[in-house]
């Protein structure tokens, strides 16, 4: 079956509405009370004393927002002065209010109160600018539209928000003495971000620029014209390693500090960049993970252990390389702006023991801020088993343990430690503008303000929409203490809603808490998971064998039905469905608090940001239940033809769900919209589309398994092993003498399968030393982990299984000892005899999948259009063969 390369709905967007709405701030009207309440002054009217103060450049926002909010509320008057006084004495973000001007329409209590900031970086992103990656490469200082008007700073300055990034690079931003090609046509990129640095100054936000530096060189033009400058490339640089993207090899050629190149090329280009960009606030680096930069970023092998084959720095330590790159960027800022800060971001140390982790704290310089995910490599329980959390999290609420040791060990040498968190929304859901969760927020900022943070970076390129959240995180990042985070709720819902309202959104917003703890701690469900677009995804009751779209993209399809691919080793498709009933049980319940304020009807913005959630949830827990039924029906576990009907009604469902996702869409434009992905993953004509697909559905292929139930034939031939396009073989049944051998792609090497009642046995064969890398599924559409079997018969797991697939800790040995190799070699070749028991490997029954290949590229059955990203890079779909 061929399929679309690319989704048909990709150049199909629909207008940005939201945008514009944006870039009004809409200034908060209060209601008039009708008599003062006991102990309050009453006032019809007010005005600012006129003062210097107010008049100094980087206030004047917020005395013209002010002056606007007495405007709006019929307060501007001669009747109540107001003074504001420049006190020496109080820290940046402290404050005194003599009086409180408090939700009821002009009364003032008698009393003070006085705060200041404790998290006092708080850095955001623009919700809508491109993110400088393909598939449409836009760079947000490269074009010339303002993703910064006056209203949108508005409304972030009035959340709090202190700091924003924009992300750039090296190559683009900056002219180099040592590399020509670098900085081509960068003034214009330059006098924009100057432009933009000014402009939000204003607000009293700082720009950061955010890039991973130095990274890599990986063009082979670049490389090549350098050759007798970089030699073999540890001559002036650092390690040289490679990556396989489908067939293509790519060369990366690490920066090593150690040497005089790495350091002129860091010095020259952070001087120049605070030279060129003066009042530029700091500067935000990945400086260990996501690329390879300098020498400590390196890996060499499947399990990451870290190899240096630098002549220049590997009698180092990985944490001394990684100190002595950040200083060598640090020093190169000093000589231009000293007083800028320096944010260290490790997103990869999740890779790393606590040892390493604690030895690079106490090397980094003191003048640098070290940031770390607030939840990454966390574990938390759910369903009574251990899960994991990487990458970030908003419905586990953290702190992971590295991040805990890593904040202590920052208190312990005095340094500066700042969270990496997702405030607004994470990779959980990030089709909407927000989570309304603020509880889960006052744990994360309670526990962050003890273990002595004082800096958040509150968003990826999704996460950052104005609103209830972000200002529930500015609230919590001050010095106020709440009795209870009941307390806390019945804050923020005073904002928003009216007294007599605020009770049943605090009850919501409890309710939504308790729905979204329940969402699989699983970084692969979030990556590939039916909970951004379920409402879009197209149904397959006759097997497509389709891989699962990225949710960070809009390229992708939305027709996968490898259901086990968004799973993996994390949770079972049972937990995950028996996790998603919950959600969508505690979510309806939230939803029936919401509907009981008066304002049901009124509050918009609120309102189908929750019910879009629902459907939602909803979604992805029909779409999570449809593909479990379906291998039931596949492998006839039950009645089929009560699974079948189970299955019509489970799409009957979402045929509505449509309808009822297009209506929240008409009202809110920001639905569907994922910042990351740079635009709509669902929206009106989307919905449309699938669910005339879904109708189709109905009409074509149930009617087609019904009537093999009716003949007594299997309901899905797929179960069978027929399947267009893919290599077979048939097992041996007495052993692996009376199997045949099987030839890789190289002609040279091959295996031999056979299944017994207990056992599955595999004989691989290379003529020269070869690894070879088996990925199992023993369960059709549930991949097991991918193994390497080492020429040597070592038995290791694919670096996937342990960075995306949830097999960690104890679960690392466990998964290799269902594996036994013995090594059976003669001279330069690879012989080895595999067995893996039936019982503990999930087998199912035949026929089963495999994929086959050795580590320096023969395979058996070969992808030729793989994607190959993200934590499932061995799986794409047609790399795997049956096994009959």
């Amino acid at each position: 079956m061929t399929r679309s390369a690319v989704d048909v709905f990709f150049d199909k967007q629909p207008e940005r509405i939201f945008e514009e709405d944006l870039k009004n701030f809409i200034v908060p009207k209060i209601p008039r009370l009708v008599q003062a309440a006991e102990g309050a002054v009453e006032i019809r009217c007010a005005y600012l004393n006129e003062g210097t103060f107010q008049k100094e450049e980087n206030l004047f926002s917020v005395f013209s927002d002010f002056q606007a909010f007495l405007k709006e509320n019929n307060l501007n008057g001669s009747n109540f002065g107001i003074s504001v006084l420049h006190r020496k004495d109080l820290e940046k973000e402290e404050y005194i209010l003599e009086d409180l001007l408090v939700q009821g329409g002009g009364t003032l209590p008698l009393g003070s109160l006085r705060q200041k900031a404790v998290i006092k970086r708080r850095i955001s992103r623009c919700f809508f600018s491109p993110t400088n990656r393909p598939p449409k490469n836009g760079a947000e200082l490269s074009d010339d539209v303002d993703y910064y008007p006056d209203g949108y700073l508005n409304r972030l300055m009035h959340d709090g928000i202190n700091g924003i990034w924009i992300y750039s690079s090296f190559d683009e931003l900056l002219k180099s003495s040592l590399i020509e090609e670098f900085g081509q046509n960068s003034e214009k990129r330059i006098q924009k971000l100057n432009r933009t640095i000014e402009k939000c100054a204003k607000y009293g936000i700082d720009v950061f620029l955010f890039a991973l530096e130095p990274i890599a060189l990986t063009n082979p033009a670049i490389v090549k014209r350098h050759g007798n400058l970089l030699g073999k490339y540890s001559q002036v640089l650092g390690n040289r390693i490679q990556e396989f993207r489908g067939d293509e090899v790519i060369d990366h050629v690490a920066f090593c500090t150690y040497t005089d190149f790495g350091k002129r090329y860091c010095y020259e280009a952070m001087e120049k960049l605070f030279t060129l960009a003066p009042k530029l606030g700091g500067f935000i680096s990945i400086t260990q993970g996501e690329r390879v930069t300098s020498c400590s970023t390196v890996w060499t092998n499947d399990e990451f252990e870290w190899t240096n084959t630098c002549p220049y720095c590997s009698k180092y330590s990985r944490a001394e390389i990684l100190s002595q790159k950040v200083e060598t960027l640090r020093e190169g800022m000093r000589r231009a702006k000293p007083e800028a800060e320096f944010i260290s971001w490790t997103y990869e140390h999740r890779l790393w023991g606590l040892e390493e982790i604690g030895e690079y704290v106490e090397k980094v310089p003191a003048d640098v801020a070290l940031m770390q995910n607030f939840e990454d490599n966390g574990r938390c329980e759910q369903l009574g088993r251990k899960r994991v959390a990487i990458d970030y999290w908003l419905a586990y609420d953290g702190p992971s343990d590295m991040f805990s040791y890593t904040a202590q060990k920052a208190r312990e040498n005095g340094k500066a430690c700042y969270a990496k968190m997702q405030v607004c929304c994470s990779h959980e859901i990030a089709s909407v503008p927000y989570i309304p969760v603020p509880g889960l927020l006052y744990d994360k900022f309670t526990r962050a303000k003890e273990l002595g943070v004082t800096g958040v970076m509150e968003s990826w390129y999704f996460g950052n929409y104005p609103c209830l959240m972000s200002k529930a995180a500015e609230i919590m990042s001050f010095d106020r203490t709440f009795s209870s985070k009941r307390e806390f709720l019945s804050e923020l819902a005073k904002l928003y809603y009216s007294e007599t309202d605020a009770p049943f959104a605090e009850r919501a917003w409890e309710y939504f808490e308790k729905a979204y703890r329940q969402y699989p701690v699983n970084v692969m469900f979030s990556y590939y998971g039916p909970m951004h677009d379920g409402v879009v995804w197209e149904l397959a009751l006759l097997p497509k064998n389709y891989s699962l779209s990225r949710s960070w993209l809009l390229i992708d399809p939305t027709d996968g039905d490898r259901i086990g691919e968004c799973l993996f080793s994390g949770h079972t498709v049972s937990e995950a469905l028996t996790l998603l009933c919950e959600m969508h049980k505690w979510w309806q319940k939230g939803l029936d608090e919401l509907a009981k304020t008066s304002q049901w009807s009124k509050n918009v913005e609120q309102i189908t940001v929750a019910k879009a959630l629902g459907v939602l949830i909803e979604s992805g827990k029909n779409i999570i239940e449809f593909y479990k039924l379906r291998n039931d029906l596949g492998y006839e576990r039950g009645n089929s033809e009560a699974i079948l009907k189970r299955l019509s009604e489970i799409v009957s469902k979402e045929i509505l769900q449509c309808d009822r996702m297009s209506a929240l869409c008409e009202k809110d434009n920001r639905l569907g919209f994922h910042s990351e992905a740079e635009g709509f993953k669902f929206f009106p004509e989307k919905l449309k589309s699938r669910k005339e697909k879904l109708q189709a559905l109905l009409e074509t292929e149930f009617p087609i398994v019904k009537q093999r139930i009716y003949e007594g034939k299997i309901p899905l031939v797929y179960f069978n092993g027929e399947e267009e396009g893919v290599k077979s073989y048939n097992a041996g049944r007495n052993g692996l003498k009376t199997a045949e051998w099987a030839f890789l792609s190289d002609n040279e090497s091959k295996f031999k399968i056979a299944v017994s009642n207990e056992e599955i046995c595999v004989e691989l064969y290379s003529p020269r030393k070869t690894d070879f890398m088996l990925c199992n599924e023993f369960e059709l559409f549930f991949p097991a982990p991918q193994v390497v079997i080492k020429s040597d018969s070592r038995v290791h797991l694919y670096r996937d299984c342990m960075t995306h697939q949830s097999i960690l800790d104890e679960r690392i040995e466990e998964e290799k000892g269902k594996w036994q190799a013995e090594d059976i070699s003669s001279g330069a070749e690879t012989h080895l005899i595999v067995k893996i028991d039936k019982k503990s490997s999930g087998f199912v029954r035949l026929p089963y999948k495999v994929l086959l290949k050795t580590t320096d590229g023969a395979c058996w059955q070969k992808d030729e259009s793989p994607v190959r990203t993200l934590g499932k890079v061995l799986v794409t779909p047609r790399d795997f063969g049956w096994i009959k």
